[in-house]
């Protein structure tokens, strides 16, 4: 799967030196392999993007990361118009070129005989199934083994991303042909002006956390790359992100009731994989009941009201089931052979309904 990071281009881009060269370091530390950049932005002129782009490219190479750069069609006008941009363009010396809206397919072929670039991104969000097959025509007509893949748009504004429905559509138009697609995931650590509402493909995305975007996007759209396309994410972003991509371990924090023991908390901290088996009103934890044995009984205690989130140990009133861990995932009624020892937060109770997508699970106490 490919993995992209966003960085943006800046008024006075030498003071941005240090922080882009650390972020692509932490990007590159997970396995991150591309940058996604702009030279359309209508708040900066097309020089000073420019003098972002070559310093974006050049931190990028030193980070083993190719560069994407997005070019809207009067930029890429005014850009194949003017000899001193197209020598900056050209020192900048991107891999890739995403052609944005109104583009013309003869500035494009003027752009590819000019440049170097290796290849194009097509916007996964706006073709038909005719309009994506002229547009992969051509682009192959101008280099038979050019480099093509699709990126959906991000949506500022609120209320404007795609339908969950309509992204897997056009997703299913590009794959069709071959053609790679990347959908972009939000986060709210530095969300980009001038809406700071965060840059998601899918509406229903735009607030959600970013792993909780990844694993929907991995098991459900089972998509071929994803971009972070707000800037500046946590190292803890791009960790869940590598451990959703490597179906590792996702953790779970437990708020524990006062009443819960020692003895208790052991069963449940850990890591547990739940029963492929599991219906709608608990998930069972295979792995607590591997560990159960006569000699670890649960003493019978807080047998209340067992709300969705909590976390209940069966008792030694259930026989040979004492020990066994489980997830309430609708309002249950009290019972004498089951303890409820603590809750789970609605964020942990999203990341566990992926446990059958082959995910096992770290609880740990909450701070």
């Amino acid at each position: 799967m490919n993995r992209c990071i966003a960085l943006y281009p800046e008024k006075k881009p030498d003071k941005f030196l240090e922080k882009w060269d650390s972020y692509l370091s932490l990007a590159e530390r997970y396995s991150f392999e591309e940058v996604f950049t702009t030279i359309h932005l209508p708040e900066l002129s097309l020089e000073q993007q420019l003098e972002s782009l070559i310093r974006i490219v050049s931190l990028s190479r030193t980070h083993h990361m190719t560069v994407t750069v997005d070019i809207g069609g009067r930029y890429l006008e005014e850009l194949l118009n003017d000899k001193k941009y197209l020598k900056l363009f050209k020192e900048a010396d991107p891999d890739c070129v995403r052609l944005d809206y109104g583009y013309s397919q003869s500035n494009v072929r003027k752009l590819h005989g000019l440049t170097h670039v290796r290849g194009f991104v097509l916007n996964a969000s706006i073709y038909n199934l005719q309009q994506a097959k002229e547009e992969v025509e051509f682009l192959k007509s101008l280099q038979p083994e050019v480099q093509i893949y699709a990126c959906h748009n991000y949506y500022p504004r609120p209320e404007t991303g795609l339908d969950p429905e309509f992204a897997r559509k056009q997703q299913s138009i590009f794959e069709s042909m071959g053609i790679p697609v990347m959908y972009c995931i939000p986060d709210s650590t530095r969300p980009r002006g001038p809406l700071y509402e965060q840059l998601p493909t899918v509406e229903g995305h735009r607030y959600l956390t970013p792993d909780l975007v990844m694993l929907e996007l991995y098991c459900h759209y089972h998509c071929d790359g994803i971009m972070i396309a707000d800037e500046f994410v946590s190292a803890s972003v791009f960790r869940k992100i590598d451990s959703i991509i490597n179906t590792r371990v996702l953790k779970v924090p437990v708020t524990f009731l006062s009443t819960a023991t020692a003895e208790e908390k052991r069963k449940v901290l850990g890591i547990h994989e739940f029963r492929y088996d599991s219906n709608q009103f608990i998930l069972r934890s295979a792995t607590s009941r591997e560990m159960g044995s006569a000699s670890s009984k649960i003493i019978p205690c807080h047998a209340v009201l067992r709300r969705r989130g909590s976390v209940t140990l069966d008792n030694e009133k259930y026989s040979r089931y004492s020990g066994e861990m489980q997830i309430v995932l609708q309002p249950l009624a009290s019972d004498e052979r089951v303890n409820v020892v603590g809750r789970i937060s609605g964020h942990g109770m999203q990341l566990l309904t992926y446990y059958r997508f082959g995910y096992q699970y770290r609880f740990e106490e909450a701070k």
